[in-house]
């Protein structure tokens, strides 16, 4: 069977048909085509040429990519990660799958052994280096409108624990409301809590994006839908749009690049933030476990080794002076 572009596609289908994530579909159409190319460039053309020795090498390919200039790595590490080689080599394993369930084709998916990569340090941020990063975003050169939308997104992800895709798909009435159950990855439903700080910074944010916007030749922008996105584009092009994750991710990176020392900005560190301040005033991990939205609550522990200095001083409050 050819390893056709109509058979990607068929791919995608299959998975979209098993309920997942757009974002996770686009994922795995992009490292099909990439791990196809290879194959090709290899001379290999069809299902049945995929064996474990191609697929090792392909593996090796991928250890030796050099990490793009769109990471928020990039300058930091030589090569992609650990994480996105096994997150490419499962969209292979995913692909196979696909084709032994679908066609009978290939060799079984089964076969294909993916060692999973070790989990990094995971940065956070205590609430005085928030605060500085706050000022820094206010200090870059840029309009007042961009720093109030990061600003926001920031103190989001900060006192929230959500995803960047969550934020961005917000609107102004579930942050004004204080809290909103929210679906998140895997359609798993949770609630989570917006401070008196974040209403107030969205409603700065709503008063200057309806002010006349320059690069709209002073023309107010007024809401075209009845219930609006909290986050929106200000590309001139398409101002009042859904925000893309590319356009904060940039922002991300600009911080985490003016940031001393090695930790990363980024919406993910602010969510590690997020869960080591609530397990930092002893709330209960399967709690945490819930505003996090993680399916297994081994993935919230692993949040645990963050605080060990914090955890060391309550137990020398309980335990010192004890003796028999």
């Amino acid at each position: 069977m050819i390893f056709s572009d109509q058979l990607i596609e068929e791919f995608v289908s299959f998975y979209h048909g098993n309920n997942y994530k757009p974002a996770t579909l686009n994922r795995f159409r992009r490292d099909a085509v990439r791990f196809q190319q290879y194959l090709y460039s290899l001379d290999l053309f069809n299902v049945e040429d995929i064996s474990i020795p191609v697929i090792e090498s392909y593996k090796q390919s991928l250890v030796d990519t050099s990490c793009p200039s769109t990471s928020r790595y990039y300058g930091k590490r030589s090569n992609i990660s650990p994480k996105t080689v096994e997150e490419k080599l499962q969209t292979v394993k995913n692909f196979l799958s696909f084709t032994n369930y679908y066609y009978g084709v290939g060799i079984s998916s089964h076969l294909i052994h993916i060692v999973r990569a070790k989990s990094k340090r995971m940065d956070f941020f205590e609430r005085a280096e928030l605060g500085e990063i706050m000022e820094m975003i206010d200090q870059e050169n840029d309009y007042p409108i961009n720093k109030l939308r990061f600003k926001l997104v920031c103190l989001i992800g900060a006192t929230s624990g959500l995803r960047l895709f969550e934020i961005l798909s917000l609107r102004v009435r579930n942050i004004m409301s204080g809290a909103f159950c929210i679906t998140g990855k895997w359609d798993k439903e949770r609630w989570c809590f917006f401070t008196p700080e974040v209403q107030d910074l969205l409603q700065e944010y709503l008063e200057v994006r309806h002010s006349p916007i320059p690069w709209l030749g002073n023309h107010c922008f007024k809401e075209a839908d009845s219930d609006p996105r909290a986050i929106i584009s200000h590309h001139p092009s398409n101002f009042g749009a859904p925000c893309v994750k590319s356009t904060i991710c940039r922002y991300f990176k600009r911080i985490s690049n003016k940031l001393p020392g090695d930790k990363s900005f980024s919406c993910h560190t602010l969510r590690h933030s997020f869960a080591t301040h609530l397990l930092r005033k002893w709330v209960n991990l399967s709690d945490i476990q819930q505003l996090m939205g993680h399916s297994k609550i081994s993935t919230t522990a692993i949040y645990l080794h963050n605080d060990w200095s914090s955890i060391g001083k309550v137990h020398q409050d309980i335990f010192s002076g004890l003796s028999f």
